[in-house]
């Protein structure tokens, strides 16, 4: 008998928008490799992206913001 999921196998525990603020695409160097953020552009992330330096940064100089999902 095949087991019944229900929803997703896999949930990270928080999930975040990194909105790019600026007119200027962002490349972000992270351990999987590097992530082009457009410029005006959103994207999903484990909020465990917040934690590297680079994205720190970013968000103190205000060219990225977040919210949590």
């Amino acid at each position: 008998m095949t087991p019944t999921i229900h929803g997703p196998a896999w949930m990270p525990p928080k999930i975040i928008y990194l909105h790019n603020q600026s007119d200027q695409n962002v490349h972000v160097h992270m351990n999987t490799g590097t992530y082009r953020l457009d410029a005006h552009r959103s994207m999903k992330f484990v909020a465990t992206v917040l934690d590297y330096p680079q994205v720190k940064a970013l968000i103190d100089e205000g060219v990225l913001t977040w919210e949590k999902l």
